[in-house]
């Protein structure tokens, strides 16, 4: 059960691995930006940090991770705000998370964006913060330029495991499985006692790395650091969650991608004809990272989402 719940903060914050011209007014303007900060909320804060040049995106949570999953090139394109959320943050860990609601998530990165001076945004969210995302759009329309949702799942209700376990079964090879079983045999072996829970974290998410990664040994996994509490805190708030709940004028760029199993590309199926406001980008040659497996196609497919919209 432990692995279990260090393997979904790994959903949504190992979201990481491998991961790694405006008019003179326009320019100033950003230059004017501070390029890191915080917002403070008693023992809370939110803090970020911008990368990049061009169309300003919130990157809703998972900032500092997110950093090296996302190339130098789209930053050439886009002003990225890379946000470490009140429940994501590692360096600073409120003692109680209750009062943390989807709402007040929301409202945080309004009011982030208004103290940067932002007008129109887009906002990206990978995997399950991609929802975060959507929320935001939902709240603040007259905000919001687009959302990028990478390989988020429309649901983390009773179902999610349920479809998550079909499609490993029904679509894993057996070297694939037979990898994960080995790594997992040699992750439980580990003498658990003498290791912190940050590297426990990543050690775990590199033993699952067959279901990450279209390449099921894939080993360019930069170590990254994770709040358990604040994430297992986030979980609790989305079992709840119905995107039918959560119709959105506003465009939409979501990647799914086939090796993807974490968040299988057939959890979308029963919801896809009544996006009417959704592109859907597939990769064939990705996990549940195609900004970094196929960060060229990627990059080239979200700039072009973009411009037709």
């Amino acid at each position: 059960m432990k692995t279990l719940k260090i393997l979904m903060i790994l959903l949504i914050s190992a979201s990481i691995i491998g991961c790694k011209n405006h008019d003179k007014n326009s320019s100033d303007k950003q230059n004017l930006i501070p390029k890191s900060g915080e917002l403070v909320f008693g023992d809370m804060k939110v803090t970020y940090v911008i990368e990049g040049e061009g169309i300003p995106c919130f990157v809703c949570a998972d900032g500092e991770l997110q950093q090296g999953c996302i190339s130098d090139n789209i930053k050439k394109h886009f002003q990225f705000v890379f946000i470490e959320q009140r429940h994501s943050t590692y360096y600073e860990q409120p003692k109680d998370y209750s009062k943390i609601t989807m709402d007040t998530i929301v409202d945080d990165i309004e009011m982030l964006r208004t103290k940067l001076g932002f007008d129109k945004v887009y906002v990206l969210g990978h995997s399950l913060v991609g929802l975060i995302a959507m929320e935001y759009a939902r709240k603040y329309p007259e905000n919001t330029k687009g959302v990028i949702m990478i390989n988020t799942p429309p649901h983390y209700n009773m179902n999610y495991w349920k479809i998550n376990n079909k499609y490993w079964n029904e679509n894993a090879s057996k070297e694939r499985k037979d990898i994960l079983l080995s790594n997992l045999k040699n992750f439980e072996m580990l003498n658990k006692d003498s290791i912190s829970k940050v590297e426990l974290a990543y050690l775990s998410f590199k033993a699952y790395v067959p279901k990450y990664y279209y390449d099921s040994l894939y080993n360019d996994t930069p170590y990254f650091r994770t709040n358990e509490e604040g994430w297992n805190h986030f979980y609790s708030l989305m079992r709840e969650y119905d995107i039918e709940r959560t119709r959105i004028e506003t465009p939409v760029f979501l990647s799914l991608s086939k090796f993807d199993f974490m968040v299988p590309e057939i959890m979308w199926d029963e919801y896809i004809e009544n996006l009417k406001t959704f592109t859907i980008v597939r990769f064939k040659k990705s996990g549940h990272f195609p900004h970094v497996e196929e960060q060229e196609l990627f990059d080239k497919q979200l700039l072009k989402w973009v411009k037709d919209n």
